[in-house]
């Protein structure tokens, strides 16, 4: 194994560690989703969606966006506030490898919040009229 996939491994394996012990940022996230979903049902119509499917996938993509957004803020602030940052930046790796080990952290806290915002999704939007190609659905939502 190089050891460019064991600094990986190893950071991957802090951002994880640390959220399971303190777990803020992926309640963060969820709670986040939970609410924007809430309001965007009750703010666009009752009954019905206004926009109908099309509006709904657009409000999964600012859903994502915004939760990504929040989880990423999240991340930084609370090394920051432990200045772990300021142990990364001075560690003899390349700091390319502490953003790839970031996004990976990112993207499996990611990852944990879509098994709740998929389902969520479902409920407040796509309950009546035309459901969206699920394969679509699933591509954009990896992607």
């Amino acid at each position: 194994m190089t050891d460019a996939v064991r600094v990986v491994r190893a950071l991957v394996r802090k951002d994880l560690l640390l959220e399971w012990r303190s777990r803020e940022v992926v309640p963060a996230m969820a709670a986040f989703v939970v609410a924007a979903y809430a309001l965007f049902r009750f703010g666009l119509g009752g009954e019905t969606l206004a926009g109908g499917t099309r509006a709904a996938v657009g409000l999964l993509w600012v859903a994502t966006v915004f939760t990504v957004m929040l989880g990423l803020s999240r991340c930084f602030a609370a090394e920051r506030e432990g200045r772990l940052w300021d142990g990364l930046l001075t560690a003899p790796i390349d700091r390319a490898w502490v953003w790839l080990a970031r996004s990976l952290s990112l993207l499996a806290f990611l990852l944990a919040v879509q098994v709740v915002e998929v389902p969520l999704f479902w409920l407040f939007f796509l309950q009546q009229g035309r459901a969206p190609s699920y394969p679509v659905l699933i591509g954009a939502l990896l992607l």
